[in-house]
């Protein structure tokens, strides 16, 4: 069913209801505006399957919680943006994105091979830019 769906655009409805249990059937979702509406419960593993999606907007569903897997970095090739605002999202995406209103996907995607989740050492101008700032040079 809606295998062909291109633009899922119900923001602005107050729809309060659980976050939708499968999107498995939108393979060629692109945009997915969910915005400013009432849901709550948790978004599944089931949005990984929108490898389309450009736009994932739930912002301002404070009862919306759970995590967006991290392999989406990877899977939603084509994505512009997440927006994670006002929700209770937690994860590695949501922990860089929940208080902005859009994150660019080059807010978190930096390392297409996930090398930054096996990175043990912190790279010496991270050191030399912390000390720097916290010097007020």
């Amino acid at each position: 069913r809606f295998t062909a769906l291109h633009t899922l655009e119900l923001g602005n409805n107050l729809i309060g209801d659980a976050f939708p249990t499968d999107f498995s059937a939108l393979v060629n979702l692109r945009f997915l505006h969910l915005e400013y509406n009432q849901l709550r419960g948790a978004v599944t593993r089931d949005v990984r399957s929108m490898k389309r999606l450009r736009v994932f907007d739930v912002k301002h569903n404070p009862g919306l919680s759970g995590q967006l897997p991290e392999d989406i970095i990877v899977e939603w090739q084509d994505q512009d943006y997440v927006a994670l605002l006002n929700t209770s999202m937690s994860g590695y995406i949501a922990s860089l994105c929940i208080d902005v209103p859009f994150c660019w996907k080059f807010m978190y995607d930096t390392h297409k091979d996930l090398t930054w989740a096996t990175a043990a050492d912190v790279p010496d101008i991270v050191d030399i830019t912390l000390a720097l700032a916290q010097s007020g040079r």
